[in-house]
């Protein structure tokens, strides 16, 4: 499991190799908050509680609920579930409900949700700065070298 948040110093958030994956992004123009987790589908969740194994809540989702709490502010996010070109179904099912959870927090003035399906070209990135989503070469470093915004954008400003 990897998460993230942006700060002053490195504005822009990224990952790469989707596949069969699922990052969660979330984005306030406002605040300047960015927050990006990446992670194969077992690793996003946790607390199995039936006896298939399938796990009941996504830790990236408290962990971005966690992150949100600890800042004294309201926050108006934009959010990505973005997905690689085979995702766990059920998975997503756990974190849309967990999204949802997430909605009804005293913090949140209002939460948009987008789906994005990257398919095999599952390099993303996110710049704090401006709310854009863009594709970029993994052996790049995105904070030194950004190709620029793609057709993936989560708020255009």
């Amino acid at each position: 499991m990897a998460a993230s948040v942006a700060t002053v110093n490195k504005p822009i958030l990224a990952t790469y190799g989707l596949a069969n994956c699922i990052a969660i992004l979330a984005y306030d123009i406002n605040q300047r908050f960015a927050f990006l987790s990446h992670s194969d589908a077992m690793s996003f969740l946790y607390r199995s509680d039936d006896n298939l194994g399938h796990p009941s809540q996504s830790a990236h989702i408290a962990w971005l609920d966690y992150e949100l709490g600890k800042r004294s502010a309201m926050f108006d996010l934009e959010m990505g579930l973005i997905t690689g070109s085979d995702p766990d179904k059920k998975s997503l099912e756990i974190i849309k409900k967990d999204i949802e959870e997430l909605r009804k927090k005293l913090y949140i003035i209002s939460l948009n949700l987008k789906e994005i399906n990257v398919g095999d070209d599952g390099s993303i990135g996110i710049d704090s700065r401006t709310g854009k989503l863009f594709s970029y070469d993994p052996l790049l470093n995105p904070n030194k070298n950004q190709k620029g915004p793609t057709d993936y954008l989560i708020k255009s400003l």
